[in-house]
């Protein structure tokens, strides 16, 4: 079945504003809020699979930290989280994935190196089919 996952992007400064709406087409989701306490890693497999099979994520930590991807071979991605700011990209970008190694991903850490607790919001479209 698909789904359609609909991005707004917004850019303004004063009476110039520019806005973008694009819809991502996929048969699978993730989605998920994660409880990450001050100083500490939560390890999430919930974005298991192959990088090729993403069509669009956003990811928004309420904290500042890492975000570390292992995969079952290869470099780890590092990418750093800045708490409120998220980390987003779909297939209809001109631009690469943050994501650079192509092996299956194995895990998520999401490390909160903050003094105070936080979340962070998950939401994956894919294609889950084989």
């Amino acid at each position: 079945m698909a789904l359609d996952f609909s991005y707004q992007q917004t850019e303004n400064h004063g009476q110039d504003v520019l806005t973008a709406t694009v819809t991502i087409t996929a048969d699978g989701k993730v989605y998920n809020e994660l409880d990450v306490a001050a100083g500490a890693t939560v390890n999430y497999t919930g974005m298991a699979g192959l990088p090729a099979n993403l069509k669009a994520y956003a990811i928004l930590p309420s904290f500042g930290g890492t975000m570390t991807f292992h995969y079952a071979s290869g470099a780890d991605d590092v990418i750093t989280a800045v708490a409120n700011e998220p980390v987003a990209w779909n297939n209809k970008m001109q631009l690469a994935k943050h994501l650079v190694n192509a092996n299956a991903i194995a895990s998520v850490d999401f490390h909160n190196t903050d003094a105070a607790d936080g979340t962070v919001k998950i939401l994956v479209a894919r294609d889950d089919t084989p």
